[in-house]
């Protein structure tokens, strides 16, 4: 399973971006069903709204290709405020996609952090001088 991510621009963007910044998150299967809507039933739905709003406020008929180029200058300036969910938009099926991501997003973050601890603390045995112990500790210790 797939994803794919945008930012609200509508620019594609990659994992790491949603750490950084809120994306909308698509899932190719979702990519997929649509593609083989419009193969099997063609676009005249997706064509019927800018069409009707054109013919209601300018009386005039759009051919498909203008009624597409009208929905795609709509949506090509991104996702307007008024869509925007940051909450909703960066999720996709959670209960599937935790379950997937979790575990190997925890075992990537555990072992870079076990790595990062072993280098800290290796470095800091390197700076930090051992202090000598008193020798009541040494008779203790034994």
């Amino acid at each position: 399973m797939g994803i794919t991510r945008y930012n609200y621009e509508g620019k594609e963007v990659g994992a790491l971006k949603n750490l950084v910044s809120a994306v909308v998150v698509l899932e190719d299967e979702w990519i997929e069903a649509a593609n083989q809507h419009f193969a099997s039933g063609g676009y005249q739905a997706f064509l019927r709204f800018p069409k009707a709003m054109v013919r209601q406020a300018c009386a005039e008929e759009l051919s498909d290709a203008q009624a597409w180029m009208l929905l795609h200058h709509i949506t090509n300036d991104g996702v307007p405020l008024a869509l925007r969910s940051s909450e909703l938009d960066e999720h996709s099926r959670p209960a599937k996609v935790a379950s997937t991501m979790a575990g190997f997003g925890l075992g990537v973050v555990d072992a870079a952090l076990n790595t990062a601890g072993k280098a800290a603390s290796s470095m800091t045995s390197m700076v930090t001088p051992k202090s000598e112990k008193a020798p009541d500790d040494l008779e203790t210790q034994e």
